[in-house]
């Protein structure tokens, strides 16, 4: 009998291996990690050295970017990005692909 994974599951991965890949890269670049407590909010948010505010949310099927800009405007973040499944740029929201963000780690 074989192992059945969903979406659900490979969502949680993802998630994982983004928070696990954020770790190391703040580590090494002296950024911060955290996340929104609201319900609702982003899955992180990174603190620049220069105290920017990036918000990140992670998704197989994300497309769209409400749940980022909702974030954004509740802890004044100036910029997001959206892991999930298209390659654009609107309103100061980056969205990349899941496959290539992990392409590139």
């Amino acid at each position: 009998m074989g192992v059945v994974i969903d979406d659900v599951c490979y969502g949680s991965l993802l998630e994982d291996v983004v928070a696990f890949y954020l770790y190391l890269f703040c580590k090494k670049k002296g950024y911060s990690l955290s996340y929104e407590p609201k319900k609702g909010g982003a899955d992180f948010i990174l603190l620049s050295p220069y105290m920017e505010k990036i918000v990140i949310e992670v998704g197989l099927n994300k497309r769209q970017s409400k749940q980022v800009l909702k974030s954004m405007e509740r802890v004044k973040a100036s910029k997001g990005i959206v892991i999930g499944n298209e390659l654009k740029v609107e309103d100061n929201i980056l969205h990349i692909p899941w496959k290539g963000f992990l392409l590139l780690i």
